[in-house]
């Protein structure tokens, strides 16, 4: 579980059926969830004198606190309704739309930097984890470290010329970390576009799978840098 929360790229569940114990520890440890109409969700170890511990990490981190109380002291069911408004799932659709629902989420966040999300993903983690002035601290570094990568300066430049971005997926050259350009934001989006031009496959398939090197080169510089 804690593994789904370390990866760089979002993970979404996608639920149909009943989801309980390790089921719904599962889909409170993913970033996101869908749901169809029908599933159903519980902690139920306490009816049979085994609370449910380990899954009750992921469900308080993800629920609010009576809300995974009344689930681990009743060890009861909860429909759909029920686990939206507990924010259990984000969202839930008709058993015949989850599949589709659930990849146009997927797409929607694959247009967007590969490298940014690794950030912030780690960092949303991380600063919950901390007291208030920490996460802020935190945060800041974050974004300062977020502010000097080759996307960041790419989607900077793309805004103001009024033109869509294209993703690289790495750092900034100051960085000392592999680019494909270091330079001014203009400078770096027309070389990211002429590569565009000479390769487009290639680059839209890093899009859609994001750079694994970079992402990880980002949770490193992160960690390399912890709250005081």
């Amino acid at each position: 579980m804690q593994g789904i929360v370390r990866l760089p790229k979002p993970v979404i569940a996608s639920v149909h059926g009943i989801a309980i114990a390790a089921g719904c520890q599962l889909v409170a440890s993913c970033d996101l969830a869908v749901g169809a109409d029908d599933p159903r969700f519980a902690a139920p170890g306490v009816n049979i004198g085994l609370f449910c511990s380990t899954p009750m990490v992921a469900l308080s981190r993800n629920v609010g606190h009576k809300a995974a109380m009344q689930m681990l002291l009743t060890g009861e069911l909860i429909d759909a309704p029920t686990a939206l408004r507990f924010g259990l799932v984000n969202e839930i659709v008709a058993a015949t739309e989850l599949t589709a629902r659930t990849a146009t989420l997927a797409q929607q966040i694959a247009t967007k930097s590969p490298l940014t999300l690794a950030i912030g993903k780690e960092a949303f983690y991380r600063q919950a984890e901390l007291a208030l002035a920490g996460a802020y601290a935190y945060a800041a570094r974050a974004m300062t470290a977020n502010l000097q990568t080759q996307d960041a300066q790419e989607g900077i430049g793309a805004f103001l010329d009024k033109h869509q971005p294209v993703w690289c997926g790495h750092w900034s050259r100051r960085r000392g970390v592999s680019v494909c350009d270091g330079g001014l934001p203009r400078m770096a989006g027309r070389r990211c576009r002429r590569a565009a031009s000479r390769a487009p496959g290639a680059l839209n398939r890093e899009i859609i799978t994001p750079d694994r090197k970079a992402a990880i080169n980002a949770i490193h510089h992160m960690r390399s840098n912890p709250a005081p």
